[in-house]
């Protein structure tokens, strides 16, 4: 499992290079091939997460509730001037209610990102796509969870300047029960607000 998420994320930022090469690399008709910048902003982020553990077993469902904050550094790499590939680094940390021990998990997302220019300086933002995540520290991922997932994101961001104020929303694809009975599973859902600064 752990060799699969490594491959995946390895694909996914070959992918992004060579969309920078690409882009870099074009020229329009009649015109003569010149070298194009390619435009990153790097953004550090702070804020809220709340997250959902919902364990099934047959048609039997319960779930606790984790609480606690995280910090992210994200690199946005435009592909057009309304379009572009964002990928990155979050780290959480949190406590769930019903638990004394704390979770530190890593997060890589890897996602396509779209702007709309409300006015001078102001843009809404939108980000959608795939993260990598790996489990560092819990008493669970001693026991019966698994340290990996793979989660969808989407998130949505008001930018003014080099500000910005964003909500996002993550669900885990992957059954993270280390248990061989199938009809036993552990699923994530993640709700997360807060506010970053672009360097």
């Amino acid at each position: 499992m752990k060799k699969n998420l490594f491959a995946i994320l390895f694909v996914a930022l070959s992918f992004a290079s060579q969309a920078q090469i690409i882009r870099a690399n074009s020229v329009k008709v009649g015109e003569t091939k010149t070298a194009t910048p390619s435009s990153t902003v790097t953004t550090l982020r702070v804020g809220y997460l709340s997250e959902s553990l919902t364990a099934k077993y047959n048609s039997r469902s319960s779930s606790v509730d984790f609480s606690g904050g995280y910090l992210a550094l994200d690199f946005n790499h435009s592909l057009s001037a309304n379009f572009g590939i964002d990928y990155g680094f979050v780290t959480s940390i949190g406590t769930y209610k019903e638990l004394d021990s704390p979770q530190l998990d890593l997060r890589i997302p890897v996602m396509l990102s779209g702007t709309v220019a409300l006015s001078d300086g102001l843009s809404l933002n939108g980000y959608v796509g795939p993260s990598f995540v790996i489990g560092i520290l819990s008493d669970g991922y001693d026991h019966d969870l698994s340290r990996f997932d793979i989660g969808l994101n989407a998130i949505a961001e008001l930018r003014y300047n080099k500000v910005n104020f964003h909500i996002g929303y993550g669900k885990g694809l992957l059954n993270r029960a280390d248990d061989d009975d199938d009809d036993y599973s552990y699923k994530f859902g993640q709700f997360y607000v807060g506010a970053g600064l672009s360097f």
